[in-house]
């Protein structure tokens, strides 16, 4: 029954809406109907460069962590700056059908919010501020959305990337249906330093890349396997029976700096011992938005032998 009064109470509202034009109405069953317009940004701003160290990473991969880190900056800028309230321009009749919607406890409950999206889009960055009004699967947005070119440029062993400020952004009204307009988020004189907050609060963050190395070798002992291997069993972090032919286990050590996993078996040779090894060495670095790299080379083969020598020689 409550569907009907609800459907009925829509119907009239949809006869009425045309004569409503102080609220900004527009007769239509469409949302969003509203075009884009262009207009001019007033303030003038410098573009920013950073750079980074070439060869390290590929290029691709540089550039979407770069876009990452300015989607991330301008998000976390305005979560914690905030927004301002949606601006939807109810009248009486809109606010009792939401009252209704409200009451009815359906699903498709009504609701208001504002946001901001920032985009990747090819060699460019989309920022918009949204005012919405939602109702189930509709929702009628007005949105005011600058482009910031980015371009890139390699000389001299580095990766450059340049974001540079717009000289114009774009902006409409929305509506659900015949629902009052929704209003952009920011009037005409607070959208130019709205679009410069975001551009100032841009900052790249060290962008991570991994590296590892493996290496394999063997070394002889002049003593037993069975001593040789009660010197690496303290430190193993498994390990087979002392008493099999070939008695294995795996350890781990920092060696210059960096942690090693090896794998070491030993096994009777001669008059002594046979120890094979197999070492593993990976770590993330960064490079940095000032061009600086925190790379550092491996350990070389044999530091890692020498380690393993002492172990078994003890």
């Amino acid at each position: 029954m409550f569907k009907n009064v609800t459907v009925f109470v829509f119907l009239c509202h949809l006869l009425l809406s045309g004569c409503s034009t102080n609220s900004g109405r527009v007769f239509s069953l469409k949302d969003n109907i509203y075009p884009f317009e262009r207009a001019a940004l007033a303030n003038k701003v410098s573009s920013k460069t950073v750079r980074f160290k070439d060869g390290y990473v590929a290029n691709e991969v540089l550039y979407a962590s770069y876009m990452k880190s300015i989607v991330h900056s301008v998000e976390a800028s305005y979560r914690m700056k905030g927004l301002p309230e949606p601006k939807i321009q109810h009248d009486g009749f809109s606010n009792t059908v939401n009252f209704l919607l409200k009451n009815a406890k359906e699903k498709n409950t009504r609701s208001e919010r504002s946001s901001i999206r920032v985009t990747p889009k090819g060699g460019a960055i989309e920022i918009g501020f949204i005012s919405g009004e939602y109702h189930g699967n509709r929702k009628g947005e007005a949105i005011q959305k600058a482009i910031f070119p980015i371009t890139q440029d390699k000389k001299n062993g580095y990766v450059y990337f340049t974001i540079n400020y717009p000289a114009n952004y774009v902006h409409r009204k929305g509506n659900i249906g015949s629902q009052p307009a929704v209003l952009p988020l920011f009037a005409k004189h607070e959208i130019d330093d709205a679009f410069e907050y975001a551009f100032k609060s841009i900052k790249i963050e060290k962008i991570g890349y991994r590296k590892d190395t493996t290496f394999s070798g063997e070394f002889t002992s002049k003593y037993p396997d069975d001593s040789v291997y009660a010197n690496f069993k303290r430190r193993l972090k498994r390990g087979t029976n002392e008493k099999h032919i070939q008695k294995d286990g795996y350890l781990k050590r920092t060696i210059d700096g960096f942690d090693t996993s090896i794998g070491i078996a030993v096994f009777p040779y001669r008059n002594g011992s046979k120890v094979t090894y197999k070492a593993h060495m990976n770590r993330e670095f960064y490079l940095t938005p000032n061009g600086k790299n925190t790379y550092k080379r491996f350990p070389v083969k044999a530091k890692v032998e020498s380690v393993l020598l002492a172990i078994a020689n003890e």
